[in-house]
C-alpha cells in the first residue's frame, strides 16, 4: 500500500513501520529526518547534498557523499486533542525519488532501515559467538532456521561487526 496524505496511526513508532515496510517494497532506504514538537519527518537517505568544507586536495575519503538531493518523504503530524497526543498523521507526502530504486529482497536486506533483527535471535547468535562457534556455522545454522541464505535478516559482516 503506498502512503498517502490523511492516513492515520494511533503512534508514530506505528507510522514509522507502515513507511518502512512500503519502502521496503519499494526499494530504498529512509531515515528519520526533522523532528519538532508537532512534527517528525522520514526521509530517502540520499535526501540533501553533503558539502566537503576542506582543502579538495587534503580530502582522505576519496568516494563522494550517497546524498543526492532526493526530495521523496512523509511528514508524520501530531494529532493533539486536549493537550494530549492521541493519533499521528501523515501531513505531507512525496513518493517521488530523483533516482534508480532496487526492489531487488537480496539488495534491500543490506540497507539500514530493513536490517530488523528480533531480541529472540541476537541472544542466539550472541550465545553462539560466545561458544566461539565460527562465523560459516552460525550463518549456516541461520539459513537452515529461515530457508536459505537470502532469507536471514544480516549479512556476515554484520555478524563480524556485532
Amino acid at each position: 500500500m503506498v502512503p498517502k496524505f490523511g492516513m492515520e496511526f494511533k503512534s508514530y513508532e506505528m507510522a514509522y513501520a507502515f513507511y518502512n515496510k512500503y519502502v521496503e517494497h519499494a526499494g530504498f532506504n529512509v531515515r528519520k529526518s526533522r523532528s519538532r514538537a508537532a512534527y517528525r519527518e522520514i526521509c530517502c537517505s540520499k535526501e540533501g547534498k553533503n558539502k566537503y568544507r576542506g582543502d579538495e586536495t587534503k580530502r582522505e575519503r576519496r568516494r563522494g557523499s550517497a546524498r543526492i538531493g532526493c526530495r521523496a518523504y512523509v511528514r508524520v503530524r501530531n494529532v493533539v486533542i486536549e493537550g494530549e497526543v492521541v493519533s499521528v498523521v501523515f501531513d505531507d507526502v512525496v513518493v517521488q525519488h530523483n533516482h534508480p530504486l532496487t526492489p531487488s529482497p537480496s539488495a534491500v536486506k543490506h540497507m539500514r532501515s530493513h536490517k530488523q533483527r528480533g531480541d529472540t535471535l541476537i541472544e542466539f547468535v550472541d550465545t553462539m559467538q560466545q561458544c566461539r562457534e565460527p562465523q560459516s556455522s552460525i550463518m549456516g545454522v541461520l539459513s537452515d532456521m529461515h530457508g536459505d541464505r537470502e532469507s536471514i535478516p544480516f549479512t556476515t559482516r554484520d555478524l563480524e561487526n556485532r
